[in-house]
């Protein structure tokens, strides 16, 4: 996966056509809540399929973008597990897989953010993998976007 790709998905919203965009834009643009640091701490998997960067610091407050945006979209909550995908799996067995897995666990790292916006992502995809834009970006409370702090993108 490139690293321009990683982001953390709060809520997989599928195809709308056009004329929706202004309606989630709309929907989504109320959300009111305070910038915070977001740490990550880890790695974790899915289904044999994904990898990915487990959120240790700042995962309530995810948690409750999320639960806003669901609301707004009148959507139901479902499941939810903070984290940024770094991998997918497309060639290896669960077997190799887990084994992988159990290696990168071995590797010891943090890293803090500053989430000072939310995003609303297209996601085209390819035969290299998706590739990602953004379509409006949503900022959070006492962010001033002049401020020069590198950027942390938490997709919607």
């Amino acid at each position: 996966m490139k690293k321009e790709n990683i982001h953390l998905t709060l809520l997989f919203l599928g195809y709308f056509p056009e004329e929706k965009i202004k309606e989630i834009k709309e929907k989504t643009g109320k959300i009111q809540k305070e910038k915070f640091v977001l740490g990550i701490k880890g790695i974790g998997s899915f289904n044999s399929r994904i990898i990915f960067l487990e959120i240790e610091k700042g995962k309530e407050k995810i948690k409750e973008i999320y639960s806003e945006i669901c609301k707004a979209m009148e959507m139901p909550k479902e499941k939810f597990t903070a984290h940024a995908t770094i991998a997918r799996n497309k060639k290896m067995n669960s077997k190799e897989f887990g084994e992988l897995v159990e290696e990168l666990k071995k590797i010891s790292f943090e890293k803090e953010f500053e989430v000072k916006s939310f995003e609303l992502m297209e996601s085209e995809l390819h035969s290299s993998g998706p590739e990602y834009k953004t379509v409006y970006s949503f900022n959070l409370k006492n962010y001033n976007s002049s401020e020069t702090l590198s950027r942390t993108s938490v997709g919607l």
